[in-house]
């Protein structure tokens, strides 16, 4: 097999480098987020003041936030850990997702169907596999109202490809292509069937390359907050499955790559 062929990237960002100095500074963000988090804590306590729903909401939010600066700043232990609390909160919030009134059901849907993948994708890259699993399964199960079928195909796969279902993510790309003219698509729908062509067939050089595609598009891209979960996970997934891949980045870090 010939060696793999890299490409040359700049690990950091100036971006990232400022907010993550925004989040270890003096009264910077690492302190609003763990007053933050102080509060929904207390929020639980009884009696509660909002829905319970609405309670494990902002504790997810505020726990998986403080996660991709925690990353930022260098301290993955820490990351790891509000992953795991994000994601096992977020859960919660599933659970009581069922009680609210109709009308806010609908209006809170996207927090717990696949829009929420980040929640999975974090415990999945903090080694918590059942509840991962757990929360995963969840939001495949969920009303997907708003979410057009096949992105909601594509938005499936990494859970799919962590539990080792990788002929439910073939028979998801095999609908999208069949079915090209008559769904709603976009060239990126495509490239990121490319990268899960080459993860299903264990090509590795195929793997960098989409996988630097799709980098360098995120990179560009003003709604990629802080981490680019969805990129780390197949980074994950292709070196538990043993693809080579040495890529690490602010947004990509090797620490969050690495199974446990």
């Amino acid at each position: 097999m010939p060696p793999l062929q890299t490409q040359r990237i700049n690990p950091r960002t100036k971006r990232l480098e400022e907010m993550a100095q925004r989040f270890v500074s003096p009264g910077g963000l690492r302190e609003f987020y763990t007053k933050a988090i102080a509060e929904d804590l207390a929020a639980l306590e009884p009696p509660p003041k909002l829905h319970r729903y609405f309670d494990y909401y902002n504790l997810s939010h505020d726990y998986l936030q403080m996660a991709q600066f925690q990353q930022l700043a260098g301290d993955t232990a820490a990351c790891k850990e509000s992953f795991r609390l994000a994601a096992r909160h977020r859960l919660e919030a599933c659970r009581w997702f069922d009680d609210l009134p109709p009308e806010t059901r609908e209006r809170c849907v996207t927090s717990v169907n696949l829009r929420a993948l980040p929640y999975f994708q974090g415990a999945a890259l903090a080694g918590a596999r059942e509840l991962a699993l757990e929360l995963g399964r969840r939001l495949i199960a969920a009303d997907q109202t708003g979410l057009p079928r096949c992105v909601q195909a594509l938005e499936e796969t990494s859970i799919r490809l962590y539990a080792g279902e990788d002929e439910a993510v073939r028979a998801n790309c095999a609908f999208i292509r069949e079915n090209k003219g008559k769904l709603w698509t976009c060239k990126t729908i495509f490239q990121e069937m490319d990268i899960l062509d080459a993860l299903l067939d264990m090509d590795n050089q195929r793997f960098y390359d989409a996988f630097v595609v799709l980098f360098r598009r995120d990179r560009r891209d003003p709604y990629i907050d802080l981490l680019d979960m969805g990129l780390i996970m197949l980074g994950r997934i292709a070196l538990s499955r043993g693809l080579e891949f040495p890529l690490d980045t602010m947004e990509c870090p090797r620490a969050l790559m690495l199974p446990d």
